[in-house]
């Protein structure tokens, strides 16, 4: 006896170890717990007693993943994704797999790293299939080198009776729930180190409850063989050391779960758990991170079933719910039937699928039918069902001959009864087939007139050929332009251009977030690149008094002090060549520096703000293969003067750019937009600027009344640099309109641009905290190619002009000619704030401040219209699309803005023939 006590008491403390140092879910929002580095000795030396080895107990803490490669499938959403976390919660190293949004599979993996307790990498791939899971494991390998642990999460279900199940329908259940994950299992065998690898297979408690799911059948009998998959497959992986389990949840909380269900039935649902709720993903998580740990060694073959110990009813009490329940079952069957069929195409995690809210039930348990079938016995029912008891229908029941011949036999079927009764479904249909087809269209064709406007963005597809997601009617022709600005005179020739989009902004209240509109964004950034001040928030930008307003406020936001805003047509909308328009009143006031608007265009190659898509791109123009491409525009130290007479700032060097990501050198094969010359090489690509305007306060037309005036400065920016940032600004390549009122730039260049830009006084007026403000008109028109030129517009009136032949060949670097920007350039308008751009007269500035655009116009010449930001001899579509891709862990070029520069991006240069070996 004293020594079961002692064998007792110390099992009772082993268990007690254990339980305080599990996580404890008390509520929905309750989530792991952080655990310390070390167990205490005490429970290291309980734990060995209850191993086969003490070797386990040597590990330190063993409820922790520290160090091992699990792998997810499924685990962008819901349990996935919280099996995922709590991996990595507990210091695993996670590969989450999604089958197609790439969106939530990144959202994941940010979470991870934010907690900085394990890493992670999204991978891409089809675990319903052998060459997905192969796929899977490779990439895998590549990133980790190894795995210890693998979660088959993935599934579907889909519910159909018996009579409309298909061959289709049932192979798709048993490729993802059984053939998929048996084969991953059968590849990941003799990856697993053994001892130690962790096999967990998902189920589901509904596996007991095919009462309560009659249509059910292919997704219970999948399941059912992954349990039977799974006890085999302990036995035979087991004599490795490897473990095989099998988690079976119920009812899950997750949006997919909720969808469609009305909440009498999902509350009904929860109320059959002891704790009156559904589960959470939160909830089935700490299992799995319990059997991936060492703890879980001697815990093999065994399906654990998570669901708070539901019942599927409570039972009756002396005959009561018998009604209620006939009355609740349909609704319930039919919620719980769900759609016909999840197609493959959208691969799910089992428990993220609408039809999981099964119960669960032990074996030997009542079932539905044990408390409310009827009996076989009729004699039980309590009814009188003697042949002598006499019913009110009896007499249907009793043959007549002569009744029955009147019946079937008299009458003709036009009588003034069937006449009215066809007359009134007649007008029925003639009524509704006006109401919703005839009289939308007579209201249209009565109350607009036909125009041929626009043509391009008829449907609703944009400039990029995409649907935007809450369309409205516009089209890429404001319907509130006036017919008087539908044509604009050239302001290099006075030829005739005609409109192809336009913004009036009229509509107040505007929403310029992801998605509110079909051509401009505003983004959520910090403009790092220029150290600016603020942060861009799309709050910052909306319509009002027929306007497009941008604020600056001085406010507390992602650790700065101020919020402004920027919005752009990237993507959205791109044109080539033509005249950009807008009428402006500018922020604050004309003699108080520090504020930074503008209007301006970019390549659509690089994302305004995406330092990585910008390294290499901007702002190159250029398409020859020589040293200009190269970085610091040097090799091996020449030419001499592309290290002298540069920027004073850096001793003289001329370039700090990389080089030219996307040139004409590329090697063949390498990542490339193309297209290709006819000698085979590529077209240099990148991602070129011209301004509209960038506003300013300054010196240039100071006097001794107005120390301080507003100017704009108006500019294009080109790389590579000519020497010394002297580009040919000859009488014949630069013209000033005006010399009382434009200036040429004193600011040519630095180690990172050369820019050709003049600078002009603005309507002193025109400011936003002026009395009275008005509005000025800004602008610029373009030509691409090595003969093109740029023409600038202040206050409606031209103010300067630079010719393509200023940027030609500049031997002095060995540099060949640079053409006014072919590329498709996209539309954007921020306000801001940054030291890099002038003084910041924090004392005198007045918050908040707001730019107000009345309107944004662009017109080409009716023989050169080229709208679109993927056109065929300057493609960017499908480039764009595959470095948006978060598929590996260092891709995400045009949506991760946090990578600064490629050195955070992780990826190399496509190789340049001139110093690398193609």
């Amino acid at each position: 006896m004293p020594f079961l006590k002692a064998i007792t008491s110390k099992l009772l403390s082993t268990f007690y170890a254990i339980k305080d140092r599990l996580p404890i879910h008390s509520n929905p929002e309750t989530t792991v717990e952080k655990r310390p580095d070390s167990q205490p000795e005490t429970l290291r030396q309980d734990l060995a007693l209850v191993t086969t080895s003490g070797s386990l107990a040597a590990n330190g803490n063993l409820l922790r993943t520290t160090g091992k490669v699990a792998v997810v499938t499924g685990s962008s959403r819901s349990i996935g994704a919280a099996i995922a976390k709590a991996l990595a919660e507990e210091g695993a190293n996670v590969v989450v797999n999604y089958g197609h949004d790439p969106v939530p599979a990144g959202e994941v993996v940010d979470a991870i790293k934010l907690r900085g307790k394990g890493d992670a990498v999204a991978v891409k791939a089809d675990a319903s299939t052998t060459e997905g899971g192969r796929t899977l494991l490779q990439e895998t390998l590549e990133v980790f080198g190894r795995i210890d642990v693998l979660v088959l999460n993935a599934g579907i279900m889909g519910s159909k009776p018996l009579k409309d199940v298909d061959e289709g329908f049932f192979d798709a259940h048993f490729n993802t729930n059984v053939r998929g994950p048996l084969f991953l299992v059968k590849e990941a065998a003799n990856l697993l180190p053994t001892p130690g690898g962790r096999v967990i297979f998902f189920s589901t408690s509904l596996t007991g409850a095919t009462s309560v799911l009659p249509n059910a059948l292919c997704y219970v009998a999948s399941k059912g063989a992954i349990e039977q998959i799974s006890r085999v497959l302990a036995k035979d992986l087991g004599a490795k050391g490897l473990t095989v389990n099998t988690i079976s949840p119920g009812p899950v909380d997750t949006p997919l779960f909720r969808e469609g269900k009305p909440k009498h039935v999902i509350d009904m649902i929860a109320a059959q758990s002891p704790n009156n709720r559904l589960a959470q993903p939160e909830d089935i998580a700490p299992v799995v991170t319990f059997l991936a740990s060492p703890a879980a060694q001697w815990v093999n073959g065994q399906n654990i079933r998570v669901n708070g110990f539901l019942s599927i009813m409570p039972p009756p009490k002396h005959g009561q719910w018998s009604a209620n329940f006939q009355q609740a079952q349909a609704p319930v069957h039919a919620q719980f039937s769900g759609p016909q069929f999840n197609t493959l195409s959208r691969q799910n995690s089992l428990n993220d699928s609408p039809y999981t809210a099964g119960s669960s039930f032990r074996s030997t348990g009542p079932s539905i039918s044990d408390k409310f079938s009827l009996s076989p016995d009729p004699r039980t029912w309590g009814s009188d069902i003697s042949g002598k008891h006499a019913e009110p229908d009896d007499f249907l029941h009793v043959p007549d001959p002569v009744r029955d011949r009147k019946n079937d036999q008299g009458g003709h079927i036009f009588t003034s009864r069937g006449l009215s009764n066809v007359g009134c479904l007649c007008i029925l249909i003639t009524g509704i087939v006006t109401l919703f087809a005839g009289y939308p269209i007579i209201t249209y064709l009565t109350t607009h007139d036909m125009s041929f406007r626009g043509g391009f963005n008829l449907g609703g597809i944009n400039a990029s050929g995409q649907v935007p997601e809450l369309l409205g009617s516009r089209g890429l022709i404001d319907v509130d332009t006036p017919s008087d600005a539908y044509t604009f005179k050239s302001l290099h020739d006075g030829s005739e251009m005609q409109l192809i989009f336009s913004d009036e902004f009229n509509k107040d209240g505007r929403s310029f977030y992801p998605g509110d509109d079909p051509y401009w964004e505003a983004v959520d950034i910090h403009y790092w690149g220029t150290n600016n001040l603020e942060w861009y928030d799309p709050e910052a930008i909306t319509t009002a008094n027929g306007s497009l307003k941008i604020t600056m406020s001085k406010k507390q936001t992602h650790d700065l002090n101020y919020q402004g805003g920027m919005m752009s047509t990237w993507n959205k909308f791109c044109y080539t060549g033509g005249l950009v328009v807008a009428k402006v009143i500018l922020p604050g006031m004309s003699d108080v520096p520090g504020l930074w608007p503008a209007i301006w265009t970019m390549g659509n190659l690089g994302r305004a703000g995406y330092g990585a898509s910008l390294e290499g791109m901007w702002p190159y123009t250029y398409d020859a293969c020589d040293v200009g491409t190269l970085a610091n525009q040097t090799q091996n130290g020449k030419p001499y003067l592309a290290t002298v007479d540069g920027d004073a700032k850096y001793g003289g060097s001329l370039s700090y750019l990389p080089g030219q990501k996307l040139s004409r050198c590329t090697c063949p094969g390498e990542s490339h937009p193309g297209p290709v010359h006819g000698d085979g090489t590529y077209v240099g690509r990148a991602a070129p600027e011209i301004d509209v305007f960038e506003a300013q306060v300054g010196g240039n037309f100071a006097t001794d009344l107005n120390p301080r005036v507003g100017e704009v400065s108006q500019s294009g920016q080109w790389a590579p640099f000519n020497y010394a940032y002297e580009w040919f600004d000859t009488a014949e390549n630069f013209k000033i309109n005006d010399p009382e009122v434009t200036v040429i730039n004193g600011y040519k260049g630095g180690i990172f641009q050369q820019a050709t830009s003049c600078v002009s006084k603005t309507n002193q007026k025109c400011y936003s905290q002026e009395p009275n403000p008005c509005y000025a008109i800004y602008g610029f028109e373009y030509q691409p190619g090595y003969d093109g030129y740029i023409t600038w517009l202040n206050d409606g009136k031209q103010v300067c002009t630079i010719m393509g032949a200023g940027l030609a060949a500049d031997n002095r670097v060995e540099l060949s000619a640079r053409p006014v920007p072919m590329e498709p350039m996209y539309l954007l308008a921020n306000l801001g704030m940054s030291h890099n751009f002038g003084d910041v007269d924090f004392e005198n500035l007045v918050f908040p401040v707001s730019m107000y655009v009345d309107y944004i116009r662009v017109y080409q010449r009716s023989d050169a219209i080229n709208i679109g930001c993927d056109p065929k001899d300057f493609p960017t579509k499908e480039y764009i699309e595959t470095w948006s891709s978060v598929e590996k862990i260092h891709r995400g070029l045009y949506q991760r803005q946090s990578y600064h520069l490629e050195d955070d991006y992780k990826q190399p240069f496509p190789k340049n023939k001139l110093i690398d070996k193609c």
